[in-house]
C-alpha cells in the first residue's frame, strides 16, 4: 500500500513516501518559505524523485495538527485538493500522535512519553502517552498551556514521563531538567520529521474521503478567539 505523506504544522513542514509502514524516502521543506507556495509541489517533488505519480498511490496522509493554524490549514487543503482530483482517501493522524511513536521506537523500552511542541505565546501542545507494547495508551487529553503549569498538571499523574520529544521539549529543556520529578528523564534531540510517522501511522488506520479530515486544534484558533472577544456576551477561555 503505497501512501504519500504530508506535514505542515511545523515552519519547515514535512513529507513521505512509505509502502505500508516502510518509510521509503522522505523530506523537510525549506522554513523561509511560506507552505502556500510550496504544496503541491513539495509532494509531488518527492514523488517524481522516486519514479512514483499520484495513480501509483493508494492513499494520501496528512497531519492534522496541532501547530501553526495558517500552515495546517494550507496543508489539509493540499491534501483535501489532490484526493479530490485523484479519488485517493485520506488518513489523518495527530502530529502528538506520530512523535509520540517516533519517540516509542527511538527510545529502548520506555514506560511512557511526553511529547510537547511549540505552542506559541509561551505555551507547548502537550500530550503524554503510557507505553503498552506497540500500543500507546493516551493519558488524559492535550492541553496547550505554559510549560510550567503543565510540569504542575502532570505532577500528581504518576509515572511521569521518562521519555520526551518535540521543539517545545527542546525549548524548555532546562525547566524540564530542573524539575525534580523529572530530572533524569531522556530528552530525545533533535526531534525527527513528523511526516514519515504520519505515513507510518496511517497505514494502519482506516482512510475515508477528504471533507471527513477534522484539525487537532487543541486550543481555539486566534482568529476566532478575536471574534469571541468583538462579540456581546462571555468569552470563552
Amino acid at each position: 500500500m503505497w501512501i504519500l505523506a504530508l506535514e505542515t504544522v511545523t515552519p519547515a513542514g514535512s513529507v513521505a513516501l512509505a509502502d505500508g509502514e516502510l518509510v521509503v524516502a522522505t523530506r523537510a521543506g525549506d522554513p523561509s518559505r511560506p507552505h502556500v507556495t510550496r504544496l503541491p509541489g513539495d509532494l509531488l517533488e518527492l514523488l517524481q524523485s522516486e519514479g512514483r505519480t499520484l495513480a501509483s498511490l493508494d492513499r494520501l496522509a496528512v497531519c492534522l495538527g496541532p501547530g501553526g493554524f495558517t500552515g495546517l490549514r494550507i496543508g489539509i487543503a493540499a491534501v483535501q485538493g489532490l484526493s479530490t482530483a485523484t479519488g485517493l482517501l485520506v488518513a489523518g493522524v495527530s502530529a502528538l500522535d506520530a512523535l509520540a511513536a517516533a519517540a516509542a521506537a527511538r527510545s529502548p523500552r520506555p514506560s511512557s512519553v511526553a511529547v510537547w511542541l511549540e505552542g506559541g505565546r509561551g505555551e507547548v501542545f502537550a500530550a503524554r502517552y503510557i507505553v503498552q507494547g506497540e500500543r500507546l495508551q493516551p493519558v488524559g487529553e492535550p492541553v496547550a498551556a505554559p510549560p510550567q503549569s503543565v510540569l504542575e498538571q502532570w505532577r500528581d499523574k504518576p509515572p511521569m514521563p521518562m521519555t520526551w520529544i518535540g521543539e517545545g521539549m527542546r525549548r524548555y529543556a532546562p525547566l524540564i531538567r530542573a524539575t525534580p520529578d523529572v530530572r533524569h528523564a531522556d530528552l530525545l534531540d533533535p526531534t525527527p520529521l513528523i511526516a514519515p510517522w504520519v505515513a507510518t501511522l496511517s497505514a494502519r488506520l482506516p482512510a475515508g474521503r477528504p471533507h471527513a479530515l477534522q484539525p487537532v486544534y487543541v486550543r481555539r484558533p486566534d482568529a476566532e478567539l478575536a471574534r469571541a472577544r468583538r462579540a456581546p456576551g462571555p468569552v470563552e477561555p
